[in-house]
């Protein structure tokens, strides 16, 4: 006797979690990273993920926890294009 599986009921990942390092050139691109996207990151309007950015040194630890994976893709986009931009901008002030 087969079971009927309803794909939206099953999910093998009931969540996604990590934590990614990123190293800048410099403790001062950290700081002004860390100090322009920190807000962004922590006011994102989603109930699917979380973000939160550490910094030490000159080291970025930017952690993602979401209830499924596009909501973690979504997320470790987002947080990616704002650390680009974040770099661009602070490499035009720099020249």
């Amino acid at each position: 006797m087969l079971n009927h599986i309803d794909i939206d009921d099953f999910n093998p990942l009931n969540s996604l979690e990590a934590t990614v390092e990123i190293k800048m050139d410099s403790e001062y691109e950290s700081r002004v990273i860390f100090d322009s996207i920190s807000p962004e990151l922590e006011s994102s309007p989603s109930s699917r993920a979380t973000m939160k950015m550490d910094r030490e040194g000159s080291t970025l630890y930017l952690k993602i926890h979401a209830r499924d994976a596009p909501s973690f893709r979504a997320s470790l986009n987002s947080s990616i294009r704002w650390i680009i931009l974040s770099l661009e901008m602070l490499n035009l002030l720099k020249s």
